[in-house]
Formats: structure tokens, sequence, C-alpha cells
């Protein structure tokens, strides 16, 4: 059996499950480069040995669809990208597209969803047979019911990072407790919040320290207020793309700050859980927490 699997970039949380998959063959295709989507993270997905890179030129293209034709599943990241209708040409007319989906951060634009309608009623028309695997349950299913897919098949999915779960940190009340914000520094992230809470705990001399890792446009201002609080329990250590250095930070932290305004699946989460960090959110993950109690 060959499955293959389109994806936006070489997303990690994808293809460490999907390379996984037992029993059948796998063919991957990147449309772009980590780089466009996540700048500084994750370069070293865009050189695996297993994978074809549409970005790289006409022969990784052409390998793909040679596999292509070949597969009676098709595995999509989204259905808003425009190579997944192109690449429908190549596909057997019986293939089973499988779309990945978290839930979507909410548009107000009347015209952005009118026109997400109508690329979908042109999915519609390439493909037959629809299954959506709702990483986030109920709202991803509700969204695309909306946009016209009422005859497709829903399932209920998690993926979660290959990782071991540890026992907590038990602290006594001398100790000073580590508060970590991991991820893109980025509005949506809440770095406002962020800010905050470094204002906040700099303030009452709350025997906390803050540990921030990530990169992004917000890292100017996020570097401005450390300087001007100038607290040595507030550190900034840049970013850190290294799985391993990144299992060691997160061993370090007691409470892994989420100040997200929104997130889609939120792997953060998994990932303080699994290492059994205690969270603290502005947002609900009722993805994570739904899959968790199944």
């Amino acid at each position: 059996m060959m499955i293959s699997v389109i994806l936006p970039y070489a997303n990690p949380h994808n293809l460490d499950w999907i390379l996984k998959i037992p029993n059948v063959e796998i063919n991957i295709g990147c449309i772009n480069s980590t780089q466009k989507y996540r700048p500084g993270y994750f370069h070293e997905y865009d050189n695996l040995d297993n994978v074809f890179y549409l970005f790289k030129g006409r022969s990784h293209k052409d390998k793909f669809i040679e596999k292509l034709k070949r597969s009676s599943v098709l595995i999509s990241l989204g259905i808003f990208n425009t190579e997944l209708l192109s690449i429908s040409k190549y596909c057997n007319k019986n293939i089973r597209l499988i779309i990945l989906s978290e839930p979507f951060n909410p548009i107000n634009s009347k015209k952005k969803y009118v026109l997400r309608k109508l690329w979908s009623k042109v999915i519609r028309l390439h493909y037959n047979d629809i299954h959506f695997f709702c990483i986030g349950v109920k709202d991803v299913k509700n969204y695309y019911m909306s946009l016209g897919f009422v005859k497709a098949k829903y399932l209920n999915f998690g993926f979660f990072p290959d990782l071991e779960f540890k026992q907590p940190n038990i602290k006594n009340n001398s100790e000073i407790i580590n508060i970590g914000f991991i991820g893109q520094l980025i509005p949506r992230k809440g770095i406002d919040r962020l800010i905050e809470l470094m204002y906040y705990i700099t303030n009452n001399s709350y025997p906390y320290r803050v540990l921030i890792a990530g990169d992004g446009e917000c890292k100017k201002i996020l570097l401005k207020t450390i300087k001007d609080l100038d607290n040595p329990n507030i550190k900034y250590l840049g970013l850190i793309s290294n799985k391993f250095e990144l299992s060691l930070l997160y061993e370090s932290i007691d409470i892994l700050f989420v100040p997200s305004y929104f997130d889609g699946w939120g792997v953060i989460v998994n990932e303080g859980i699994a290492k059994s960090c205690a969270i603290v959110s502005s947002y609900n993950y009722p993805q994570i927490l739904d899959n968790n109690n199944n």
C-alpha cells in the first residue's frame, strides 16, 4: 500500500508520526522550505533523505508524482493550498483524501469566508472520497461542515510528540520557581501578556525566575523590556531549535506559561505535560484535553 502526503513545509510535528506509520510505503512531498513559515526553526527538516522537496526542482516533483500515481491514500495538512488541486490530475479516481486540520483562527472577513467556500467546492469536485482527521474535535468538524463538506467523514485525531514522561520536580519553599515561555515571539502568542507577567513579578519581588526561548518580530520590544526591568531573574535564552537542548529546558521549567490569543493545536502544551510542567494558559486547548481523555 502506498500513502502519499503533501505538506506546506516539512513540519516536524507531522513528519515525526507520519514516518512511523507501519507496513506501508510513504511518499512525502513538501511544497516550501521550513524557513518560509518558521524562520530559524527546523532547518534540518529541509534535508531528510526520504522526503521530496518540491521547491528544490523538477526532479523532486517528478519523483513525488510518480509515486502519487500508485497511491491509494493522499494525506494533506489542510485544504487551502493550490498544490492540492494541481496534483489531483495525477491521482487515481478512487483515491481517499485525508485532511489533517487544526481549529481555524476565527475569520471575521465575509469575503475570506466566501472565498474559502468556493475553494472548498472546487476541492470536492476533484476528490470524491474525503475524510477529515480533526485535530480539535468538534470545532474542526463544525467549520468544515459550514464550508460544504457535509458528506465527508470526520474522525477525532490527536498526534503527540515522541516524548518520555518524567516525574515532577518537588521543590521546597526556599527554592526558586522557574517559569518558562517557549515559542514564536509574535503578537498571536501573547507577548504583551508575557511582558505584563515580567513587570508583575519584578514589581512584587516574587521568588520566580522567567526563562524565555524563541524568536520573532516582537524580539526587539521584549529585549528592551528586559533591559529596562534590569531583573536578573528574567533571562532571554534566544532561539533553541536543537531537540536535546529544548528537552533540557523543559526539564528545568516548573511552570510553562502559554499566553497565546489563539493556537490551532498547541503542541507546546503536549511537550510541557510530558515533562511534568504545570501549565498556565490563557487559551483553552480542548483538542489536547479531549484526546488525552480518550
